[in-house]
């Protein structure tokens, strides 16, 4: 079994959103597992396009200082584990 996991530094998830080449890669990427780093924003102030995918589960690993290390973790349906780091 194969799996495709893509991990991508957005340096602040909400600006990236904005950007229309954001949502051509995220649209057409072909990945099982997607990572965003740096995220710099608490899960509820994330974009519902991004927390809200069919076929995906969401979970976020917050910082507990308000806008440092978030990561963000998207997976699909299948079975697996996301292992959070604390």
């Amino acid at each position: 079994m194969s799996v495709k996991l893509v991990s991508w530094n957005v340096n602040g998830i909400r600006a990236a959103s904005k950007k229309p080449e954001f949502w051509d890669w995220f649209n057409s990427t072909n990945a099982d597992i997607i990572n965003f780093q740096e995220v710099r924003a608490t899960e509820d102030s994330i974009p519902e396009k991004l927390t809200d995918v069919a076929g995906f589960n969401s979970y976020f690993n917050e910082a507990e200082k308000k806008g440092y290390r978030t990561n963000g973790n998207r997976k699909s349906g299948k079975s697996g584990k996301i292992l959070r780091q604390r």
